[in-house]
């Protein structure tokens, strides 16, 4: 796990980032690490990195188990990468894969990658949707998505302010009109001390009520285990006219 893609560089940086997700009540944490077509990241390379990182947890007595998932670069041939063993679900359920999107505009049919990893048997997970400008611009592709049963797996740094006050307010917006299934905290070293999952949670609870919270935190555990994740019908985004001029 050190030296690993963004992840900490030396065993105390480590230390102190599962020490401060066992601080806010985290028994078990997804590490997903991220596919950069290089070949480094393929399944059984991560499974040695989660394997050694829970070695080194045990032996600190921390109480965390990490459990492995590859972000994989969306593209049009996901469907075969996946049947060629090259790519790995969120704790090798065979069922939720983890999404990331490129940062500028992507050539393909994103209705349609959802249409074949689901004949693949597969469920994926968009991560972060709420920090693409593309989806920022046209909040109807997430609607569309979503309603074809797409995960949409929103970070908790986001709802915090911390990835801009654009992302925030894109963030809530997912949250009102049901597209918003779950929230995870894409925490790193440079981010770990103020990334509170704790603090989202306790903000939607006094904000939309504790049946939501739970809801999202059970998704949150659904995905690791394979199960199915429990969706309100999701909304289109009606976008807002300036000044309030029709």
């Amino acid at each position: 796990m050190l030296n690993v893609g963004q992840g900490p560089k030396s065993e105390t940086v480590f230390i102190e980032m599962t020490k401060k997700l066992v601080e806010q009540g985290i028994t078990t944490a997804v590490v997903a690490l991220c596919d950069d077509g290089s070949g480094s990241m393929h399944p059984k390379n991560i499974r040695a990195y989660i394997q050694q990182a829970n070695e080194l947890l045990s032996s600190n007595f921390i109480p965390l188990h990490l459990i492995g998932a590859q972000e994989v670069m969306a593209s049009s041939d996901i469907s075969i990468q996946y049947t060629n063993y090259q790519l790995m679900t969120v704790n090798e359920n065979n069922k939720y894969l983890y999404l990331r999107l490129p940062p500028q505009e992507f050539q393909f049919d994103i209705e349609t990658l959802v249409y074949d990893l689901q004949l693949s048997g597969l469920i994926p997970v968009f991560l972060h949707p709420e920090k693409y400008p593309s989806f920022q611009e046209n909040t109807n592709s997430l609607y569309k998505i979503a309603k074809q049963g797409a995960v949409l797996l929103l970070d908790a740094q986001s709802f915090l302010g911390m990835n801009s006050r654009k992302t925030k307010k894109m963030a809530f917006q997912l949250l009102d009109h049901g597209l918003c299934h779950a929230i995870s905290s894409s925490a790193n070293p440079s981010t770990y001390q103020k990334a509170s999952l704790t603090k989202v949670y306790d903000v939607i609870s006094h904000q939309y009520g504790e049946a939501l919270r739970d809801t999202l935190i059970e998704n949150a555990q659904a995905i690791v285990t394979g199960y199915f994740i429990l969706k309100d019908e999701p909304e289109r985004i009606k976008k807002t006219k300036f000044l309030g001029i029709f």
